[in-house]
C-alpha cells in the first residue's frame, strides 16, 4: 500500500475510535433512560433520538456546516467566545460521525436495558446495595454483551460513513480552505481515486480493507448479540428448537 492509503486507513481508524469513545457513554445513558418501563412520552423521545437514522447523511453534513461553520450562529459564538472552531478537521468529521453513530448505538443497546430483570435490582437494593452499585452490578452485567455489540457496530458505521463527510469536506475546501483536513478518511480517498484510471488500484485496496474492517466488526457485533440472547432470553424466544 502507498503512504496515501496507509494515512487514510489510520485517519479513518482514529476518527472511528474517537467517535465511539464519545458516543459510548452517551448511548448508555440514553438507552438506559429510554429503556425504563413506564416512561411517559417515550415514543416522542425515541423519535427525536433516532431521527438521524431517517435523515440523509448529506443533510447531517449540511446542518453541521450551516450551524457550526464560521458564518453560522453557533460557530461564530464558539469561535469568538471560546476560541474553538467546531467545523475544523478532524473535529467536524468526528461531530458528523457522532450524529449518525449515536442513534444507531442507542437503538442497538436499548433492547438489552428493556430486558433487565428488575427483580434482581430490587434484591440487590434490599441486600444493601446503593442505586449506583445495583445499576453497575446488575444492569451493566446483564447488558454488557449488547454494549459490546453496539460498540462494534458503531465503529463500523463511523469507519464507513461517507455522505456527511463528503458534504463537509466539500464545504471546508470551497469556503474555508484553512479548516480542510490534510489527511482524509478512507471513503473520501476512495471517492477521489475512483475518478482517475491510475486510482483504480487504490480504490480496490481501500475497498478490500474496508470490507475487512466491516466484516470483523459485524462478526464481533453478532457474536456479542448472540451471547446476550443466550443470557437474557428464554430458549423459546431465541428462535431455536429445544
Amino acid at each position: 500500500m502507498t503512504s496515501i492509503e496507509l494515512d487514510a486507513l489510520a485517519f479513518s481508524a482514529r476518527i472511528a475510535f474517537v467517535t465511539v469513545l464519545i458516543s459510548f457513554p452517551l448511548a448508555i445513558l440514553a438507552a438506559s433512560w429510554t429503556g425504563r418501563r413506564g416512561l411517559k412520552g417515550r415514543w416522542v423521545l425515541d423519535a427525536l433520538l433516532l431521527l438521524p437514522l431517517g435523515v440523509s447523511p448529506a443533510v447531517i453534513g449540511w446542518g453541521v456546516v450551516t450551524l457550526l461553520g464560521p458564518e453560522g450562529p453557533a460557530g461564530d459564538w464558539l469561535s469568538k467566545g471560546e476560541g474553538w472552531r467546531a467545523v475544523a478537521a478532524p473535529h467536524a468529521l468526528v461531530l458528523v460521525a457522532c450524529c449518525l453513530v449515536l442513534p444507531l448505538m442507542i437503538r442497538t443497546m436499548r433492547p438489552a436495558f428493556e430486558a433487565v430483570d428488575l427483580q434482581q435490582i430490587q434484591t440487590a437494593r434490599t441486600l444493601g446495595a446503593s442505586r449506583w452499585s445495583a445499576w453497575w452490578s446488575v444492569t451493566m452485567a446483564q447488558t454488557l454483551p449488547m454494549l459490546a455489540s453496539a460498540t462494534a457496530l458503531g465503529f463500523a458505521a463511523a469507519w464507513g460513513e461517507s455522505g456527511a463527510s463528503v458534504v463537509l469536506a466539500a464545504a471546508l475546501q470551497s469556503r474555508w480552505p484553512a479548516t480542510a483536513p490534510d489527511t482524509v478518511t478512507v471513503p473520501l480517498t476512495l471517492l477521489s481515486a475512483m475518478q482517475t484510471e491510475r486510482g483504480q488500484g487504490i480504490a480496490l485496496r481501500l475497498s478490500m480493507a474496508s470490507l475487512g474492517v466491516a466484516l470483523a466488526a459485524m462478526l464481533l457485533s453478532e457474536w456479542a448479540r448472540q451471547r446476550w440472547r443466550r443470557r437474557a432470553l428464554p430458549l423459546d424466544a431465541r428462535g431455536v428448537s429445544r
